[in-house]
């Protein structure tokens, strides 16, 4: 029960978490209320969903195999490593340094990405896809992610 809780308050939270996420894309300052609303709501979701992860793979810790571990410790990291883009992208906001824009958005933009990757991954593996399609999922889902960060990127510069 507590498994199950975990994981639907970290699948709400990634649901949120992207949804700001795609709002935060056309900030121009951190001075606009649009900053508190939006990409507050983005970091706190994505800190939220990382706790929750970790408190699910706590409760199912000792009856994992090897395997599942290094998986889970991976998935971790990688949220880790989701936090620090994303601080990074406020931080760029908030200084807007040089060429701060693309590289606030390629920061937004991975962990827009990875989250997409992740719906579509756990949504595949649930319904009983084939391994093999569960990767071309998660690759195709790169790769369409990088493309569309790359046309937001060129309609925002065209502003």
């Amino acid at each position: 029960m507590l498994h199950t809780t975990l994981i639907v308050l970290h699948a709400g939270a990634g649901v949120v978490c992207f949804a700001a996420g795609v709002a935060s894309l056309g900030l121009r300052t951190a001075a606009s209320w649009r900053f508190r609303a939006y990409f507050t709501v983005y970091f706190g979701a994505l800190f939220a969903l990382l706790v929750f992860m970790a408190g699910a793979i706590a409760v199912d810790w000792a009856g994992l195999d090897a395997t599942a571990r290094l998986i889970y410790l991976g998935l971790a990291a990688l949220g880790l490593y989701m936090i620090w883009r994303a601080a990074h992208a406020g931080d760029r906001l908030r200084r807007r340094d040089g060429d701060w824009r693309p590289r606030y958005l390629d920061d937004i933009g991975f962990t827009l990405i990875s989250l997409f990757d992740g719906f579509v991954i756990v949504a595949a593996i649930d319904l009983g896809a084939p391994v093999w399609l569960v990767v071309l999922l998660g690759v195709v889902g790169v790769v369409g992610g990088i493309q569309a960060m790359n046309r937001v990127k060129a309609r925002l510069a065209a502003r």
